[in-house]
């Protein structure tokens, strides 16, 4: 096979490389809250999911993203071996919340960092604040990648997160992470 003249060659490259470089990329999200499906959901949208032993379905598609968090409060979680954390959510996030949580009543709110699901809230009335919780099950390794990432480390202010009725199991104590400096 004959070669390509080389000014042939460079304006293929040229006219390509726009080509593979233009086509959007999807950002990769270390977090993802993800919604317990409806049973008329298609199954190619939902992912089966166990988690202690109750299987139930998600929508494939977060909720809320990494993108939509501007900020997160770590606290050691009541069975004082993993950690949970609040977290912030940005202006149209907050609105999307205030939505889903007034029409999703008694759905699981699913939380998964990386491929981990972490924890599930139960949805149990309208979130009037910007705060989605997790409880507990996060670790170390999680609280380093969002810091890695690039997450705001914030304090609760005013009323706190905790109060938040998108938890089933409320947890009124905010316990700092021991050696932090919170």
């Amino acid at each position: 096979m004959p070669k390509p003249p080389p000014r042939a060659l460079a304006l293929a490259i040229a006219l390509l490389v726009p080509l593979l470089i233009s086509g959007k990329r999807k950002e990769a999200s270390i977090i993802g809250f993800h919604l317990e499906s409806e049973e008329s959901e298609p199954l190619k949208k939902t992912s089966r999911v166990i988690i202690g032993g109750d299987t139930f379905r998600v929508r494939k598609a977060p909720e809320f993203s990494q993108a939509d968090i501007t900020g997160y409060y770590p606290f050691l979680s009541k069975d004082g071996t993993s950690y949970g954390a609040a977290f912030r959510l940005g202006e149209q996030a907050t609105k999307k919340l205030h939505d889903l949580s007034e029409n999703a009543v008694g759905r699981k709110l699913l939380t998964v960092v990386n491929t981990d699901t972490v924890a599930y809230v139960v949805i149990d009335g309208r979130v009037d604040d910007n705060y989605v919780i997790c409880w507990q099950g996060l670790t170390k390794d999680h609280l380093a990648a969002f810091e890695m990432a690039g997450f705001e480390k914030i304090q609760p202010q005013g009323e706190s997160p905790a109060s938040s009725p998108t938890a089933d199991n409320r947890n009124d104590d905010f316990l700092p992470i021991p050696g932090s400096s919170q």
